[in-house]
């Protein structure tokens, strides 16, 4: 298995899902991120902050994972941060931070980045993020049987 690491030259994605799409994410606030969605195990992890974090078995929709690999090919995740934009680009704190290792076709990628400051991919990155809570983890009865988390970051 190839292992990439996002450069100045950006491979694309197939226009059609590869059968062998997984992905491993782990992002939120702090210096080590405990949200994760890992589709390779069937889990989310939430974090709940000062209570720690808790894992739940978590089945992802085939509809569900079309929806993450079209985000990952359409808002062109190899090229997250877009750095062209990042000299200019307002920051702000807090803000997220992103580990996302994914196999399409038999090849491994791993990329990491902030959305400390703004740019037009990881603006969309965020709002997908957002619909991910809205449209996918929050409807789901196993995410609303975890707990709230305690606490807040700073």
């Amino acid at each position: 298995m190839t292992f990439l690491v996002a450069c100045s030259q950006h491979p694309s994605l197939p226009e059609e899902q590869p059968d062998d799409f997984q992905f491993h994410l782990t992002y939120g606030f702090g210096e080590t991120p405990t949200n994760e969605i890992n589709t390779f195990d069937q889990t989310f992890t939430k974090d709940l902050v000062q209570a720690g974090t808790e894992t739940i078995s978590f089945e992802w929709t085939n509809e569900q994972m079309a929806t993450f690999y079209n985000q990952f090919r359409d808002n062109h995740v190899l090229q997250l941060p877009s750095e062209s934009e990042s000299a200019r680009a307002p920051c702000t704190i807090p803000y997220r931070q992103y580990d996302l290792h994914f196999v399409v076709q038999g090849e491994a990628y791993r990329l990491k980045w902030d959305s400390e400051c703004s740019t037009d991919a990881i603006d969309q990155w965020e709002q997908f993020m957002g619909n991910v809570y809205e449209n996918m983890l929050n409807p789901s009865e196993a995410y609303q049987l975890l707990p709230d988390a305690v606490g807040g970051y700073d």
